[in-house]
């Protein structure tokens, strides 16, 4: 394996995690409303000079919020389902790079997965959906 298969995955595999995660908010209604509800409510918040502790509490629960995860049998088709999916764009990418012989260096694909982040945010924004994340910059 060359090193500019390295670059080929690197990019691959962040293209893959912002396709499913935009796919994902193209199919569910449910979930699109609920990060339009969440960033709209966590941006209130953030303009708010001073937070009360209440505040700062729903803010601290909405960044972060804690999940109660308990085991059930019935979980592993949706875990099976979402890998599958994974799988499936992966491949799919790949197999897009190798139709058209397409070899990123690896230092391309480092600055695309630094950059590309702040831009697929800062349109995603535009419609309320962006991601909550420290690269959110612009």
């Amino acid at each position: 394996m060359d090193i500019g298969a390295f670059g080929n995955i690197l990019l691959i595999i962040f293209l893959t995690s912002y396709t499913d995660f935009i796919l994902g908010l193209l199919v569910s209604k449910n979930k699109r409303e609920g990060v339009k509800e969440r960033n709209g409510r966590l941006d209130k918040l953030r303009t708010k000079k001073v937070k009360t502790l209440e505040e700062q509490k729903e803010f601290i629960n909405l960044k972060y919020p804690k999940s109660n995860f308990k085991f059930r049998w019935g979980m592993i088709p949706g875990v099976l389902l979402k890998m599958g999916r994974f799988v499936f764009i992966y491949f799919v990418y790949n197999l897009i790079l190798n139709y058209f012989e397409i070899r990123v260096p690896l230092g391309i694909a480092i600055l695309i997965l630094v950059v590309a982040p702040m831009f697929i945010n800062y349109f995603l924004k535009k419609v309320g959906l962006n991601k909550d994340s420290p690269l959110d910059l612009i």
